[in-house]
């Protein structure tokens, strides 16, 4: 593989196991382009078929790797993938885990770019800077970390920078009621040669204990999913739905972190900025309805789920309940107040449960 040395790569490391089924495929050497050695991997495994077929963007495009001299002078990135497919590759580590967690997460990743080439149309003049939505979503696609969570105690001590109830004091039930998923290809190029500050932006997914009882296959396509699913229907995704973790303090990942000592290096384990918050799906609740009291798009709870809200014109709307002309509309589309007819709010069905088993 030209300029591609995987001989540092450890694929029985935690923080790989996402990717370690295609990543193992690999041979540590040899002089043929990254791309195609990905484009071989699109195979691999799948008896029968080209998986070509099958792996597509949100655009209806097939997924395609392809050398870096594909991508037209002037094009952006994300638009020229979400246009048409290909996806160009470099010779070096951070573009082959960037291939590795497509296979791992095409969900996840098709949305992302989803997400920003729709956010790149939007903008007319680039100087004007990528805004929240796209810095939120660049940071989680480069040094994101999914973390299915049963247990809300626990979601709430990482959200509060509680390292000690976390690692320490809760430690087991840390280790049987969460399950790390790494997705940010940034993040796993700087896990190659780990050290310990190295802190990934980590999105919190509510799963109900069934969950862990889940081949892991099936939790990793649940978790591909759930999060592809949350990315849709929340318009409002900020880079403070992500709450910073220092993963080698994730038990089982660091020799080190079975001491309790490990946690005390506050430059590392740090107690938070005051006044600084991170959202919940409370707070995703209180967003919502300051922005429907402006008439604008919003989310309200039915049952366990959240659904787009949408104010009919003309209708007022008195505090956080809108009226009976109030309108829904759900948010399966990828935005906020649809142009589509509006729907009455009973027959709305939300985007995803709060609890969810894996499946």
């Amino acid at each position: 593989m030209a300029g591609v040395d995987l001989t540092a790569i450890d694929w029985g490391q935690p923080w790989f196991a996402a990717i370690a089924h295609k990543g193992e495929l690999l041979a540590p050497a040899g002089d043929e382009p990254l791309c195609d050695r990905l484009n071989r991997l699109l195979t691999a495994g799948e008896p029968g078929g080209d998986p070509r077929g099958r792996m597509r963007l949100a655009s209806g495009k097939a997924l395609v790797f392809v050398p870096p001299s594909d991508l037209p002078e002037g094009r952006a990135y994300e638009t020229h993938i979400y246009q048409t497919g290909r996806v160009p590759t470099r010779d070096n580590l951070h573009d082959l885990f960037n291939g590795l967690v497509w296979f791992a997460f095409p969900q996840i990743k098709a949305r992302l770019n989803a997400l920003q080439a729709r956010a790149l149309k939007k903008t007319a003049d680039a100087s004007a800077g990528r805004g929240a939505l796209r810095d939120a979503v660049t940071i989680f696609d480069e040094n994101g970390l999914v973390l299915a969570c049963s247990n809300d105690d626990l979601a709430q001590a990482l959200r509060r920078f509680d390292w000690r109830t976390l690692f320490v004091e809760r430690r087991t039930a840390t280790l049987m009621q969460t399950e790390p998923w790494v997705v940010g290809h940034g993040l796993l190029e700087k896990l190659v040669r780990p050290y310990k500050s190295i802190t990934a932006h980590t999105l919190i997914i509510p799963v109900d204990d069934s969950y862990f009882r889940a081949s892991p296959h099936q939790r990793r396509a649940t978790i591909d999913r759930l999060v592809a699913d949350w990315l849709e229907n929340w318009p409002f995704f900020n880079t403070r739905d992500l709450c910073p973790l220092p993963v080698l303090g994730l038990p089982g990942w660091w020799p080190e972190n079975t001491t309790p000592a490990f946690y005390d290096d506050t430059e590392v384990f740090r107690p938070g900025r005051p006044g600084h918050r991170y959202n919940n799906e409370a707070e995703q609740i209180r967003q919502s309805r300051r922005l429907r009291r402006r008439g604008r798009s919003g989310l309200r709870r039915t049952g366990w789920r959240l659904t787009a809200v949408r104010r009919s014109p003309g209708t007022r709307v008195r505090g956080a309940k809108p009226r009976n002309r109030a309108t829904e509309t759900s948010l399966q589309r990828g935005r906020g107040a649809s142009s589509a007819p509006a729907r009455p709010l009973r027959a709305v069905r939300a985007a995803w449960p709060r609890r969810v088993a894996a499946g």
